[in-house]
């Protein structure tokens, strides 16, 4: 599996969130291994490629066990927004 040290490229952010690690699930590796779309997502994160973006609300990725966690958290301020 890949690392995943940050969501988006953190040079280009204008908002940087802290958190702790959200850990790790056996689902990330089949996320990994059966969603080409996530691996290349992953890749490009951590090579600070800045198409990457906040590839949780990525439609394509909407299985992602990352994705599955964020989305109800930032459904308010997406709904508020």
């Amino acid at each position: 599996m890949l690392p995943h040290a940050w969501l988006g490229n953190p040079r280009d952010s204008r908002v940087i969130l802290l958190q702790l690690n959200p850990g790790f699930s056996e689902t990330d590796v089949d996320d990994e291994r059966s969603i080409p779309a996530y691996r290349l997502i992953v890749r490009a994160t951590l090579t600070l490629d800045g198409q990457a973006g906040f590839w949780p609300l990525d439609p394509r990725l909407a299985t992602t066990s990352g994705a599955q966690w964020w989305r109800p958290r930032l459904r308010p301020l997406i709904e508020a927004l």
